[in-house]
């Protein structure tokens, strides 16, 4: 007894069910099961029994397979309109969701409310003044690693390891999921340098490589370290005000470049001048 065919594919399109009924009519009225079937048109029954489906478009030389072996006397062009119709209708359906696909790709991610720039910045002090030195015995292998971290290639090299091999394509993705932005020059500079990325990216760079929230001060301790041994000593003068006008100079550098920092790095800007203070006013 032939095999029945499942009911069509209830996501087709009004075309291609159209086509797909067409093509179960012309086989009920042969008479042929779908193993006689697949003898005379020299197609697989599970091809042919996909064809019929409506899950997919089937190609025209299957599509015309199937109905010369159901009817040889079949009309060509009729059969060849039945199939342009579907196949018509599933190029609009792709490119609507490429469309789709492509603006939500491109749509811009919400700012996230911030709190004031002062409350901002008293949390990233009190956040670096807090931070306990973590103590060796409760340090797994990777923590261990930023703790002796000494240079930017060794943090790249951690990040690196981070990463895991995801591409720069399933990070971005992944960040953008999670509300942040992380482009291909923030990946670049990431892994590759020659500068440290800025605190706003690699705080993206870490939500992207699922690094729980309770672990993000560990990287960023790291980040302020390595950018305080990078900067050049300010000289001054060695009299009583020598410390105020150290950090009157180093304050004076940042003023030149304010204009040209997002917030976190200014954030971050003042956080190591604070700390510089800190060191000095320490060895004085």
């Amino acid at each position: 007894m032939p095999r029945t065919d499942a009911p069509v594919h209830p996501q087709a399109t009004p075309q291609l069910e159209r086509l797909a009924n067409s093509l179960r009519q012309v086989k009920d009225d042969s008479g042929l099961s779908y193993r006689a079937l697949a003898d005379a048109a020299h197609y697989s029954t599970a091809s042919l029994s996909q064809a019929a489906s409506g899950r997919k478009l089937p190609t025209w030389p299957i599509t015309w397979g199937y109905v010369q072996a159901c009817d040889p006397d079949a009309d060509q062009e009729h059969w060849h309109a039945l199939w342009e119709s579907a196949a018509q209708a599933q190029a609009e359906l792709a490119a609507a969701r490429d469309a789709q696909t492509a603006e939500e790709e491109s749509a811009p991610i919400p700012e996230q409310g911030r709190p004031p720039i002062r409350i901002l910045v008293q949390q990233e002090v009190d956040r670096q003044q807090q931070t306990p030195v973590p103590s060796a015995i409760d340090l797994d292998t990777g923590r261990m690693a930023l703790v002796l971290c000494t240079a930017a290639t060794d943090f790249r090299d951690l990040l690196a390891d981070l990463a895991g091999g995801l591409s720069h394509d399933q990070l971005k993705k992944k960040a953008r999921r999670r509300g942040r932005a992380l482009g291909r020059r923030d990946i670049r500079t990431v892994l590759e340098g020659p500068a440290l990325p800025t605190p706003e990216v690699l705080h993206a760079f870490l939500v992207a490589c699922d690094v729980e929230q309770r672990h993000f001060h560990e990287w960023h301790s790291t980040l302020t370290r390595l950018r305080i041994a990078q900067m050049p000593v300010i000289e001054g003068y060695s009299d009583e005000h020598g410390v105020t006008r150290n950090v009157v100079t180093g304050l004076r550098g940042v003023g030149r470049s304010i204009r040209n920092v997002d917030l976190d790095t200014f954030i971050s800007l003042v956080t190591l001048l604070l700390m510089i203070i800190q060191i000095v006013e320490g060895k004085s």
